[in-house]
């Protein structure tokens, strides 16, 4: 059985998978050491900023605030990557709010991504 540290970076490289498809150059950093999971860049795009989580809501509201403001700080769109559940295809948010403490709900604070 694989464990969750296994099950995240697979799922990290999925979303690094897809966005090489649609024609981005993607670097993840391993472990989450940074405020992103995955930087995507691409020729005349906003730099992406992604975060991905295998369930929706599971991104805590430091870590999503903390990836906004990186995001702003340095001209970037930040996303959260997640799927509905396993298998199904991801989905792509871009952050527009900070997150508050204790909401588990963030169809205010994004909107999909594409």
């Amino acid at each position: 059985m694989a464990t969750a540290y296994q099950r995240g970076r697979s799922f990290e490289y999925r979303a690094k998978r897809d966005l090489e498809k649609a024609g981005y150059h993607v670097f993840r950093s391993a472990q989450s050491k940074g405020v992103a999971d995955l930087i995507a860049l691409k020729k005349r795009r906003t730099p992406l900023l992604i975060q991905c989580k295998l369930s929706p809501g599971a991104c805590g509201h430091e870590e999503w605030n903390e990836m906004l403001a990186a995001a702003v700080d340095c001209g970037a769109n930040a996303i959260l990557v997640d799927q509905k559940k396993p298998r199904s295809p991801l989905r792509y948010w871009l952050i527009t709010g900070l997150k508050e403490k204790g909401v588990g709900r963030y169809d205010k604070i994004c909107r999909e991504f594409n």
